[in-house]
């Protein structure tokens, strides 16, 4: 005969009332071809996103995003972060990044950040990966291999 013991069991609308830190949803977006960009002066998109809706407005979005860039031109590098709408969250401005040797022509390299976000709604919020370069050209998401995952935690 199997037995369950539990400690508890959290709703499906998750944590009660004063409690916090509980996962209530997951969403995750692949992007599976590559992006390039030259532009050093602003974040270009990647068309890799993710729309949640927040079950309550004092929760949480834990935002994960990962990819293997590369650069196409010698000595070059790039950064990508995540945007809320118009609004980059990540606090440094960047949430990976990634640097080309001088001389050098396509080396890959894996790159990945993790930031929490508080977007104070219950209505639909859209992340969004964006890269820009610093210098040369860089390439996201090489080999179609980028992603994305957001979770409300809760607040």
């Amino acid at each position: 005969m199997s037995q369950l013991k539990v400690d508890s069991i959290v709703p499906r609308g998750g944590l009660p009332s004063g409690a916090s830190g509980g996962i209530i949803q997951m969403k995750s977006a692949i992007l599976t071809s590559s992006v390039e960009t030259s532009n050093t002066s602003t974040f270009q998109d990647t068309g890799m996103s993710v729309t949640i809706t927040p079950q309550s407005s004092s929760n949480k979005i834990l935002v994960y995003c990962t990819s293997v860039m590369m650069n196409t031109s010698s000595n070059c590098g790039g950064c990508f972060s995540v945007f809320r709408g118009s609004t980059n969250i990540a606090s440094s401005g960047k949430m990976g990044s990634f640097h080309g040797e001088e001389g050098s022509n396509n080396p890959e390299s894996g790159s990945a950040g993790m930031v929490i976000d508080s977007p104070s709604t219950t209505s639909a919020v859209t992340y969004t990966a964006k890269i820009r370069a610093f210098s040369g050209t860089i390439r996201f998401a090489q080999r179609g291999v980028a992603y994305m995952v957001c979770m409300e935690v809760a607040g």
